[in-house]
């Protein structure tokens, strides 16, 4: 059986997923490794260039995740998202992407809190683009059906949200917290409810889309 397109780009997708929760895991670790004073210079250097290769390797994944989802559902079977649209989703992923690997060999006059700010950007796009898809077809008005397409739009556009605000309010602190300059209370708790967040939206989207229910 030869593969065609769409089967390539289901990989994607799957691929998408996998980056993005992977990488942001295993930055996770490296960082908290990175900033323990007890390990040897050494090896904290080379936990900070894994971390920085996990948050690359995330922010790649997230910034493919909507374009290759847009185009899985051009007009078909399950509805149809319309083209534009998606040409405009891969604008934004392509921009994404450019943000994210353009600074490791360029250096950009940009503070980090302006990085900060401009991926926050990225992310609140995507999620008024996928729950500007989700939300009207979950309530009958389409473009997509009303049951697990349409959910899972909304799904995807909520896990956009939850990463702008962690990335935006509490990535900033993450540092300081692991070197134990400020409390761990409530920053910590509320990066632990966001990472849960994230990975039952993550977890039920991807329960959608294997079983493909008629809710």
């Amino acid at each position: 059986m030869t593969a065609g397109l769409y089967d390539y780009l289901v990989f994607a997708h799957l691929l998408s997923f996998a980056l993005w929760l992977s990488g942001a895991a295993a930055s996770s670790l490296a960082g908290r490794a990175a900033f323990d004073a007890g390990l040897p210079a050494s090896a904290r250097s080379v936990c900070l260039q894994l971390r920085y290769a996990g948050q690359v390797l995330s922010r790649s994944g997230l910034a493919c995740l909507l374009p290759v989802a847009l185009t899985l559902l051009l007009p078909g079977q399950h509805g149809g998202v319309p083209a534009l649209l998606v040409g405009l989703s891969w604008v934004l992923g392509l921009s994404w992407l450019a943000f994210i690997w353009v600074p490791r060999f360029v250096a950009l006059p940009l503070s980090d809190r302006m990085m900060l700010g401009i991926e926050t950007g990225f992310c609140a796009v995507a999620a008024m683009i996928a729950l500007g898809i989700g939300l009207p077809s979950v309530l009958g008005y389409g473009p997509l059906r009303a049951d697990w397409p349409g959910m899972k739009a909304v799904l995807g556009g909520l896990a956009f949200t939850v990463t702008g605000i962690m990335t935006w309010t509490l990535i900033p602190h993450e540092e300081a917290l692991v070197e134990g300059k400020i409390s761990k209370w409530p920053v910590a708790t509320a990066l632990s409810l966001g990472v849960l967040a994230l990975f039952g939206l993550m977890l039920a989207a991807a329960w959608l889309g294997n079983m493909k229910p008629d809710l």
